[in-house]
């Protein structure tokens, strides 16, 4: 026996009314009703300042550098109606009452009403707390000897002056003891290449507590010159020998065409600045000596001193800075710590902007190797704001004014960062702290202006543009602000 199931569809396919749609052309299947929902409506919403509610004051021997809320604005929904006439958002009071470190809080926003969203619905505060600078008592110590190290035994060297003054400060109980004999300074020389250079002084180490002030002179010159080859002693001949007079005479001077003696020449042309006469003459040398570090590294320093007299369409200039890098990493490849080979090399691969990173990683290189150099800080600020990277940017030109808390195309610099960044609440938190290390300095005054400017405080902005030119009423700058601004 064999027993058939019917699949269910067979069933349906019994349904003569089903049957009748399949073969019937003209039957027209209908559509089942489709609902569309609407879309729920996006409440309105704006963008409102948060007032801080706060009563905060610093502990003795303290003071307040800055607060800053974080986010400075929140988003407010709500109906149209209710949204009306608000003009800030209200933090819960906070009693911050002798601080004497940095606080970062969390603290809740008051809504306006309700039917009102805040989001977020809390913000952070940050008070940043420093010590009132407490003056100590100053001395000043004399004949500091400057010490010359890491010398190359193939050059000769001489410092002028050979001694340095500092004015230093010190716990009061000590500085009087302290008479500075144990002191020296140490003038690193390992990298300068023949000729006359200007140094920078570092500050020699002192015992805890104590500071240095000033040095002075702040810079030395070195002079740097190959030691001359021992001399050979001819033996005379024999008809001389026999002379009786004893009369000599100076041999006529011939023209050295060794390695050394076309060095010599061509740094001669060099320093007269007579650059394609000493490229040339370099190039004749290097060809002598293929390892002539020197020649390799004035040879370059010559095309960039070429490109940088100006007179040149950019072609040129590009060509003439392409050669200066192709010198200075030769430099690079025989010795791979000469900073000033990095430096040039670097400034040379910023001028011609082919590659953004590679001047980058120079100036890095070369703060490595020179970490006090303002210079170094200044232009690998300067190179990473080329490549529209802000922070680092920031970064470097504040290690700058570390150095030279008034050196101004530093600020220059870090202006355009944080105005590029939109950074206004950190340049104000910035120079704030700036000023409060160096008062007398106007350019720091000009600068929080233009950043109080930016933020929409004009009043404050005038004040202390006004204020720069208080203190230096030849700053152009400052006047030219103050007078398009109708303040003058």
């Amino acid at each position: 026996v064999i027993l058939f199931f019917a699949p269910p569809f067979v069933s349906k396919l019994s349904d003569s009314g089903f049957l009748a749609k399949i073969f019937n052309p003209e039957a027209i299947a209908e559509p089942e009703e489709i609902i569309v929902e609407p879309e729920p409506e996006i409440p309105p919403e704006l963008k409102i300042p948060v007032e801080l509610q706060i009563d905060v004051t610093a502990a003795e021997g303290f003071e307040i550098i800055s607060t800053e809320i974080i986010p400075e604005e929140v988003t407010v929904e709500g109906e149209d109606d209710l949204l009306a006439g608000i003009e800030k958002i209200d933090t819960d009071f906070i009693d911050f009452t002798g601080l004497d470190e940095d606080v970062t809080y969390y603290v809740e926003l008051i809504s306006p009403g309700e039917g009102i969203t805040l989001k977020p619905g809390i913000v952070n505060i940050k008070i940043d707390i420093e010590p009132i600078p407490v003056a100590l008592p100053q001395k000043e110590i004399a004949d500091i000897p400057l010490e010359m190290a890491e010398m190359d035994k193939a050059f000769d060297y001489s410092i002028n002056p050979e001694t340095a003054i500092i004015m230093i400060e010190g716990p009061e109980d000590q500085i009087e003891e302290f008479d500075g004999s144990s002191l020296k300074i140490a003038v690193d020389v390992s990298t300068y290449q023949v000729g006359n250079h200007g140094v920078t002084i570092e500050n020699p180490e002192l015992p805890e507590g104590f500071n240095v002030l000033e040095i002075i002179p702040s810079e030395i010159v070195l002079n740097v010159s190959e030691k001359p080859e021992p001399k050979k002693v001819e033996k005379p001949k024999e008809d001389e020998k026999k002379k009786t007079d004893d009369k000599k005479t100076d041999p006529v001077p011939v023209e050295d065409s060794s390695a050394k003696g076309l060095f010599e020449t061509a740094l001669g042309k060099y320093n007269k600045g007579l650059y394609d006469d000493a490229i040339g003459i370099f190039k004749k040398a290097i060809e002598k000596d293929p390892n002539y570090r020197n020649a390799w590294y004035y040879r370059g320093l010559a095309y960039y001193k070429k490109s940088e007299t100006g007179g040149y369409g950019k072609q040129k200039r590009d060509e003439l800075y392409a050669a200066a890098i192709t010198n200075f990493t030769k430099v690079i490849q025989l010795k791979s710590n000469d900073k000033l080979a990095y430096y040039y090399r670097g400034l040379s691969l910023m001028a011609l902007s082919k590659n953004l990173q590679a001047p980058v990683d120079d100036f890095k290189k070369y703060v490595q190797l020179t970490p006090s150099d303002k210079l170094g800080h200044f232009y690998l600020g300067t190179a990473y704001n080329k490549k529209y990277e802000w922070n680092s940017a920031i970064s470097s030109f504040k290690n700058c004014l570390k150095y030279d808390m008034n050196y101004k195309p530093a600020y220059g610099g870090l202006w355009l960062a944080y105005k590029s960044s939109k950074g206004f609440d950190a340049a104000v938190t910035t120079y704030t702290g700036m000023i409060n290390k160096n008062p007398g300095g106007a350019v720091g005054y000009y600068y929080l202006g233009l950043a109080y400017e930016e933020k929409g405080v004009h009043a404050k902005a005038v004040q202390n543009i006004k204020k720069a030119l208080e203190i230096y009423p030849a700053y152009t700058d400052a006047s030219k602000w103050l007078k398009k601004a109708g303040e003058m």
